[in-house]
């Protein structure tokens, strides 16, 4: 039989640090010398103690020990049952048909001759585990595995087989896979993945556990591997015969079975070789190809239940045994080492580790802690972040609201704030216009006066001329009617304010103010108009409007002379697509940016009795009709005022469609508008 080699794989163990030698000797003199001196006391009693030390002790720490009386003698011929696997008639640790089982069996028989050794063979490894739990058995000889399958039931080894051989006790036994040695597919455990295996049984160690472990120490799933593993109730046999005969792929064996079978069925011969087989140095001696690595071997081991005299006397027999005893040249020693085992079971999840393949809440613990730990971190993470996003949504709020109530109180502290300037806008534009109006009252009542001294004249004569006197009437009621209109335009104004929807010309409405500003000798430069032939139509109240056109053009007007330039005062409008446009321009000397901005500052004059209400009424009723009033400073000196209107809408035309010509009352609203002492342009020609 030929073998496929594999790579050998060093143990990978390691030496401890020296530091920690050194402390573990330490340790264990000092243990040492603590159990020599509790033990020399205890042999010698408090008074040798005492007397040999010379110091008291204390008889209740090191009482007098107690001689205990000898063990009751093992009555002659005690059955004792040995329990045994009947389907390893034919095992051994190497390549011959040595029987193991009925070797130990009948030196023990022969060697304790005060008992009767009973061999109970089971026909499966679950028949015995079974025996053993039900105290079915006193002894058993079996694989290590099934031993250390027991060990939760009390069980203790009493001792393990070895060979000349195989010496070492933890390394005796392996397990091996087989295929036919014409299948040049087959070279490694890789390429058995997914064919069809074949063994003795599921819970044989030595035959199919241990192959199982190979396969997975190679990083596949043992479970999931085969496409199908086929059990021939313990017969070895038949897997070499099923593998030979194509019925399976590999079979999987102990160690030196192959080689056994082959040698007792000569047609077997040559037919199959080794997967993975291992070259390790204790291997070597034991003449059989493996792909395992190497396991405690047969272990004899007795059940919690069996008297202590009847073990003892046993174990004695079992320590007597010497290569010459048995054919095969068999010794008893003692493994120190199942964490093989252990760990073979752990990675199959099979005997001690059959709950890792179950899930429960202790297994999820214990395998996915790391993970658990991560979850409550985050899960405590995201708690304490939504209660800290709480509270900073809660303060936030409180914030929020806090700010939008005093974002509320401050509109509603604007709102009646600028009720209160609209009232005061209001009554200085009521007090601006009354004396507007008390001039336009001039004309009225001296036509009133004319009128009646003719009326008095008229009745003193003797001869009534009734068609003069009928004249004079009419235009005394004619006059009378104005003025009642010039009252009820105050006093509409005053009381529900002005209507600024109305079309109004402005060009029309410059050149009235400019005759009127000069009839009254109000403007000592001269105002040039310039202004399209075609109306220019805005949306607005005329009596704002003449207001504004009167202000502008006063303080120009005022500025120049005070500069001492000698020139005219332009009064420009047009009509561009965005609006109508009003640019009211002045001599004068060139001013700094400082005081261009100074301009615009609102109840700021450079006269020394200026409140500077001039030219915020300007921006006043500039912003009650939505126009934007700029100031620039000219190159040559002097400022440009530009009050830009928006655009009219069709609306507004359409009811206004037909605007009259200011009347002989419109013409005197504002003549005497600006009588107030207060002039948005100072002497230098800076506007306030």
């Amino acid at each position: 039989m030929t073998s496929v080699p594999s790579p050998v794989r060093s143990s990978g163990s390691g030496r401890r640090p020296g530091a920690l030698r050194r402390v573990a000797v330490t340790t264990a003199c000092a243990l040492a010398g603590l159990i020599g001196f509790v033990g020399f006391v205890g042999m010698s009693g408090p008074a040798q103690a005492e007397e040999s030390l010379g110091v008291p002790v204390d008889p209740d720490v090191f009482p007098t020990p107690t001689v205990e009386p000898p063990e009751a003698p093992i009555p002659h011929g005690t059955r004792v049952r040995f329990g045994i696997l009947q389907f390893e008639a034919a095992s051994s640790y190497r390549a011959n048909l040595d029987n193991v089982q009925d070797t130990v069996v009948a030196y023990l028989q022969k060697r304790a001759l005060q008992l009767t050794i009973e061999a109970i063979p089971y026909h499966s490894s679950g028949e015995l585990k079974a025996a053993v739990r039900n105290n079915q058995v006193e002894f058993f000889l079996a694989s290590s595995g099934l031993f250390v399958e027991m060990q939760p039931y009390g069980v203790r080894d009493i001792g393990t087989l070895t060979a000349p051989a195989m010496p070492d006790p933890n390394q005796c036994v392996a397990g091996v896979m087989v295929v036919r040695s014409d299948r040049d597919d087959l070279t490694d455990i890789e390429s058995l993945a997914g064919k069809r295996a074949v063994s003795t049984d599921r819970e044989n160690f030595m035959t199919y556990q241990t192959n199982l472990g190979e396969i997975a120490k190679a990083g596949f799933d043992p479970d999931d591997f085969f496409s199908s593993v086929a059990f021939t109730k313990n017969s070895p046999e038949q897997v070499l015969r099923d593998v030979a005969e194509g019925r399976a792929d590999v079979g999987l064996l102990r160690a030196c079975m192959p080689e056994a079978l082959e040698a007792k069925n000569p047609q077997l011969a040559g037919r199959f070789k080794v997967i993975n087989a291992q070259a390790a140095p204790a291997g070597k001696r034991l003449g059989c190809a493996f792909s395992t690595a190497l396991y405690p071997g047969w272990t004899i081991a007795v059940a919690n239940h069996t008297p202590a005299a009847i073990t003892r006397h046993l174990a004695v027999a079992l320590l007597e045994l010497s290569p010459g005893d048995t054919p095969g040249g068999y010794t008893v020693s003692f493994t120190t080492n199942f964490e093989s085992v252990t760990e073979l079971f752990r990675k199959l999840r099979i005997g001690p580790f059959e709950h890792l393949r179950h899930w429960t809440v202790e297994r999820i613990v214990q395998t996915y802690w790391p993970f658990l730990m991560l979850l409550l971190m985050g899960v405590l993470g995201w708690i304490w972040h939504s209660w800290r996003l709480e509270r900073l949504v809660v303060k936030r709020t409180a914030a929020l609201s806090e700010s939008m109530a005093r974002e509320r109180a401050a509109s509603e502290a604007a709102r009646r704030t600028a009720e209160k300037l609209n009232q005061l806008e209001r009554v200085g534009m009521i007090g601006r216009l009354s004396s507007v109006f008390a001039h336009e009252f001039v004309q009225p009542l001296s036509a009133m006066r004319y009128h009646a001294r003719s009326i008095r004249k008229l009745s003193e004569r003797e001869e009534l001329n009734r068609p003069l006197m009928a004249k004079c009437i009419d235009g005394l009621t004619e006059q009378l009617e104005l003025a009642a209109s010039i009252i009820d335009r105050v006093r509409r104004y005053a009381k529900g304010g002005a209507d600024r929807s109305a079309a109004i010309d402005l060009a029309a409405l410059a050149r009235d103010v400019v005759r009127e500003m000069a009839e009254s000798k109000k403007l000592r430069n001269e105002v040039a108009v310039t202004a399209p032939a075609d109306p220019v139509m805005t949306a607005g109240d005329a009596v704002e409007l003449r207001v504004l056109i009167m202000n502008l053009l006063k303080n120009a007007d005022e500025a120049q002379c005070a500069s001492g330039v000698v020139s005219a005062v332009t009064l420009t409008l047009t009509a561009p697509k965005e609006g109508a446009r009003m640019t009211v321009a002045n001599g004068g000397r060139r001013l700094t940016a400082h005081e261009l901005v100074r301009i615009t500052e609102p109840l700021a004059s450079t006269k020394t009795e200026g409140l500077g209400l001039g030219l915020l009424l300007c921006k006043s009723i500039a912003e009650v009709h939505r126009a934007k009033i700029t100031f620039h400073a000219r190159e040559a000196g002097g400022i440009v005022v530009t009050v830009a209107f928006p655009k009219m809408t069709e609306t507004a035309k359409s009811d206004n469609a037909a605007p009259s010509a200011p009347s002989d009352a419109d013409r005197n609203d504002s003549a005497e508008a600006n009588t107030d002492n207060t002039n948005p342009l100072n002497t230098s020609g800076t506007h306030r």
